[in-house]
């Protein structure tokens, strides 16, 4: 064979032709794997060009020779074992000639397998293969070598052998131990170049993709919705195929947000004055933000804006509408540091119109006649607002000092003002604020001087006055007597509610009519909550009615021997009660006690006829005075309207309220009204 390579080497050394040197240059761009292979290749090129003048034996054996030493080097190359290391960061492949690949029976080890990818082929029929590549199975947990085999026909087979490097490492290449920015997201730098595996990170049950790139991994926060300011657990994962195993374990401290801390116009404000900017101060140094916007009903309004360190000043190009909801809006801003606002930043105000009457120290009835007016405006008031207000009653315009004092207008009657009267106290729309700022602000009230007529009828035990309101000025007196009883104090709330019914309501009173209201005749008892005086004598079994007498049953039964008191109107308040009854010569009188939901008729005139219609205004039962002691199971004595009966022939009804000490006011109104009718 030597000498055969040698005679054609020198018999045709001098034919190599173009031809042969192309066909060098071909191989060698292909990339040899072996020194001997290139000059097995070298050598055949020269038989082939020696073929072309040979004759037909000469032919014959060429061919022989042609196909032999070529199987035989392919054999000896897919034979022979290979050693090799994966990579990580590129295919793993070798030279490794195979014919009918898709034959070859390919043993796998625990993490790789071997493929034999077709070079040539006939239809879908794979026939070269010129690459044996190594490809990984599964995720190696450390270091070894590991065994694969290809098994062809007859006795063909060849060992891989297989050394598996160590996982590539990561490390943090972003400083964890400081806060960081969720638009920085986490970094990762790797000790060997990665093309194998993908990574995702693990956030509270949020994962995220981290891409590869050379040596670096970058995991990105910005869409898993994380709180700025707080401190995240986080889990690296390395993925191949459908496998996970834990890189590292570690946390990180998200940035605090960009937020404003500060503003020269507060949220829900109303603005008084004319403002041309608005200052925002936020907690970092401003990198950039979005344009603000200032809008009001689908309108906006021109707006500059600079930026300094932690300041923005927003400065309106036109004057602020008045009495409008406006909005500033700033969809994004960002910090130095990568902090950002959570969610875009809003704004809302108001601008005022003119000043609003905000209260006033009256009310609409029961007005001093010599009250002095106070009126609080929302905004302080230009020194010239007093020129805007008035008081006028029926008969035009009332003299006043007015004076201005911060947000309030005091308003001073020179005269006293008319009793039970009604006034109209106005304020003009265009009272102007300090700040120039007027309009919208029209207001006015009608209120009515005290009409009740508040005067003494004498004292009590402990010098008390017994008071009484007195309405109205007709011939026709009703006299309305509460707290006989100090412990039956809703006969007290009761009427005293009674005399606001009647301040509130003058109008309603009958021009013909006078109402007296004493709501509370024993108010020695009602300090200390006794049914008797401070003489511990029952103030309504004290009166000189036939039936007077000095001991007297009290309720439960309890008999008091000197109850009725020691001789008939011997008590200053009951006294009292009998001259002023006598001096104002009532046509009616009721009194109000508690507590048996009933109204009883001394029988005197229309006492009767007036009970029956106190019960059904009221919802009470109506019954004369013979049917008290079977009410009440004790006998009564000295009362005031058996006296009224007995010596003044006088109608009286005395009311027995549902309660003892409530204000029944809601339910006695309809029938009180009609007393007076």
């Amino acid at each position: 064979m030597k000498h055969l390579f040698r005679s054609i080497l020198l018999s045709h050394s001098a034919t190599i032709s173009a031809d042969y040197s192309q066909s060098l240059n071909t191989y060698a761009g292909l990339g040899h794997h072996h020194t001997l292979s290139w000059i097995i290749f070298s050598k055949l090129i020269h038989f082939r060009l020696w073929l072309g003048a040979r004759t037909r034996y000469q032919w014959l054996a060429g061919a022989v020779f042609f196909v032999t030493v070529p199987a035989v080097f392919f054999a000896a190359q897919f034979l022979l074992p290979h050693n090799t290391s994966y990579s990580y960061a590129s295919d793993t492949c070798f030279y490794n000639p195979t014919f009918l690949p898709n034959i070859v029976s390919k043993q796998a080890s625990e993490h790789f397998a071997l493929q034999t990818p077709a070079r040539a082929s006939v239809g879908n029929r794979a026939l070269l293969s010129t690459q044996t590549c190594i490809s990984l199975t599964s995720i190696p947990e450390e270091p070894k070598q590991e065994s694969l085999h290809l098994k062809g026909i007859l006795f063909f087979s060849k060992s891989v052998k297989v050394n598996t490097p160590e996982l590539p490492k990561l490390s943090p290449s972003t400083a964890t131990s400081e806060p960081i920015s969720q638009k920085e997201g986490l970094h990762f730098t790797t000790d060997i170049e990665d093309k194998t595996f993908a990574y995702e990170v693990l956030i509270d049950d949020q994962k995220a993709a981290c891409p590869v790139q050379g040596r670096e991994i970058f995991c990105p926060l910005a869409k898993l919705g994380l709180a700025q300011g707080k401190s995240y657990d986080y889990t690296l994962i390395r993925i191949f195929n459908d496998q996970y195993s834990t890189v590292l374990d570690s946390k990180f401290l998200l940035r605090d947000p960009l937020v404003v801390t500060k503003s020269s116009i507060t949220e829900a404000t109303l603005i008084q004055d004319k403002p041309t900017e608005l200052t925002l101060e936020l907690s970092k140094d401003i990198k950039k933000f979005s344009v603000p916007t200032l809008s009001y009903d689908d309108k906006t309004i021109p707006l500059t804006s600079t930026q300094s360190d932690k300041k923005l000043i927003i400065t309106f190009a036109e004057p602020l509408p008045r009495g409008k909801k406006l909005t500033l809006t700033i969809e994004s801003g960002e910090a130095t540091d990568g902090a950002y606002f959570e969610s875009p930043y809003t704004l809302n105000f108001e601008t005022s119109t003119g000043p609003k009457v905000a209260g006033v120290n009256i009310g609409n009835y029961k007005v001093s006649a010599s009250a002095n007016i106070s009126i609080r405006f929302d905004a302080p008031l230009d020194t010239t607002a007093a020129k805007f207000v008035s008081l006028n009653n029926t008969d035009g315009s009332v003299n006043t000092i007015i004076l201005v004092d911060g947000s309030s207008l005091l308003i001073n009657p020179t005269a006293t003002l008319n009793a039970c009267s009604t006034y109209t106290l106005t304020v003009r729309d265009d009272i102007p604020n300090t700040y120039g700022v007027s309009g919208d602000s029209a207001w006015s009230m009608k209120f009515r001087t005290t009409c009740q007529v508040v005067y003494s009828v004498g004292s009590s035990v402990e010098g008390r006055s017994i008071t009484a309101y007195k309405f109205g000025s007709g011939s026709k007196r009703v006299l309305f007597i509460g707290g006989l009883h100090g412990n039956e104090t809703s006969s007290f709330y009761t009427l005293n509610a009674w005399v606001d019914e009647l301040e509130q309501n003058y109008h309603l009173l009958p021009s013909g009519v006078t109402a007296v209201v004493i709501p509370n005749a024993n108010p020695d008892g009602f300090a200390s909550g006794s049914r008797t005086n401070a003489h511990s004598v029952d103030l309504n079994r004290n009166f000189p009615s036939n039936d007077w007498v000095t001991g007297v049953y009290m309720p439960g039964g309890i008999y008091a021997d000197q109850g009725g008191g020691s001789s008939p109107l011997s008590e200053p308040e009951s006294l009292a009660l009998a001259s002023y009854i006598g001096s104002f010569a009532p046509e009616l009188v009721l009194t109000y006690h508690a507590q048996a939901s009933a109204v009883f008729s001394n029988g005197v005139g229309s006492a009767s006829s007036l009970a029956s219609t106190y019960a059904t205004k009221s919802g009470f039962g109506a019954y004369d005075s013979s049917h008290e002691d079977g009410i009440f199971s004790y006998p009564t004595t000295g009362e005031l309207e058996a006296w009224l009966a007995d010596k003044k022939s006088l109608p009286t009804l005395l009311v027995e309220l549902a309660t003892l000490g409530g204000n029944e006011i809601y339910t006695q109104r309809s029938a009180l009204w009609a007393m007076l009718q």
